[in-house]
């Protein structure tokens, strides 16, 4: 008893051209009835009862086979079907096979590099925390690991290949620096605000040089890097700038001769780009608290309210 199956293939351009001058279906995915013979056992029953097969559903890829001539029964398909397969599944296992020699050959190599990498992991535990800023770890694969400098390391493998115990070792001595360097940057933190926080508990606040009558108004990073145009003014109302303070051309020195206590100044600093946008932009707001020929203090606040309550707040206690 014969038996058709409803198949699925795909024709090239030269099996459509095939198709077409045998009188057959020539799309490019074709689905038709085709005798079955004996691969029943290649077919599948569809919700219908009905059998079917399709040829992606053979490949490892899920394209379906193209062929170069309409079939005449379920064997041509799997013919091609199973041709295709094969090679695809030779490609797949070649690959395989390269990549698992590969690796081996890495492994192979892990111990040979093991005296070199426990060398450079001593060099890298006896570096303090924050030395050696141009070292670069980089991790390739889940067993390779590349250290630079040489002025660090000296000279060492491309690639030194490491077991990933090894690995996890490296990767607790990086954490380690990393976490060490940010503790002593914190406590550096700390320090400064606390030696800032006395400086303001003693005098009042900034503490900046004067010398022959000008102030740079420095240390305190009320200025940003780059800057290009810096002024210091005074005011007395919520808007404007009643007197800017001399200042030298191409200098950032300005004159506090005038000042006198309870004086609040803003200052404002920015780089000017060719197109006349800014950028570095910062400011700040004080009041005088005192002044001297070699000194002038500066309370710092953070808005031009804030330093004009304070100026009142200073008044009402010299009163």
């Amino acid at each position: 008893m014969n038996m058709n199956a409803n198949v699925k293939y795909e024709l090239s351009q030269a099996g459509q051209l095939a198709a077409i001058q045998a009188g057959r279906t020539a799309t490019q995915y074709v689905t038709e009835a085709l005798e079955v013979g004996d691969l029943i056992a290649r077919c599948r029953v569809s919700a219908t009862g009905t059998l079917e097969f399709d040829g992606a559903e053979h490949q490892i890829q899920s394209n379906r086979p193209k062929l170069d001539a309409p079939p005449t029964t379920l064997a041509d398909v799997v013919v091609v079907v199973d041709a295709i397969r094969a090679q695809r599944q030779a490609a797949h296992d070649a690959a395989g096979a390269k990549a698992k020699a590969e690796q081996d050959a890495k492994l192979a190599l892990v111990g040979e590099h093991k005296q070199v990498f426990d060398a450079a992991l001593d060099i890298l535990r006896a570096l303090d925390c924050d030395a050696g800023a141009g070292i670069s770890i980089y991790r390739n694969d889940p067993h390779a690991v590349r250290l630079l400098p040489v002025a660090v390391f000296g000279v060492l493998p491309d690639l030194l290949y490491v077991s990933r115990e090894d690995v996890a070792v490296l990767d607790d001595i990086i954490a380690g620096r990393s976490k060490a360097s940010a503790e002593r940057k914190a406590q550096v933190a700390r320090e400064a605000a606390d030696k800032i926080a006395a400086e303001i508990a003693e005098h009042g606040g900034f503490v900046f040089p004067v010398a022959a009558g000008m102030c740079e108004f420095s240390g305190r990073n009320l200025w940003q890097g780059g800057q290009t145009v810096r002024w210091v003014g005074t005011f007395t109302e919520a808007r404007g700038i009643d007197r800017f303070l001399d200042s030298p051309r191409g200098e950032f020195a300005f004159g506090v001769a005038g000042l006198k206590v309870g004086d609040r100044i803003q200052g404002g600093g920015y780089e000017k780009k060719y197109n006349g946008k800014r950028r570095h932009e910062s400011e700040f707001f004080g009041v005088v608290v005192s002044v001297r020929d070699s000194e002038i203090v500066v309370r710092e606040y953070p808005s031009r309210a804030a330093a004009l309550a304070g100026a009142a707040a200073l008044a009402a206690a010299n009163a």
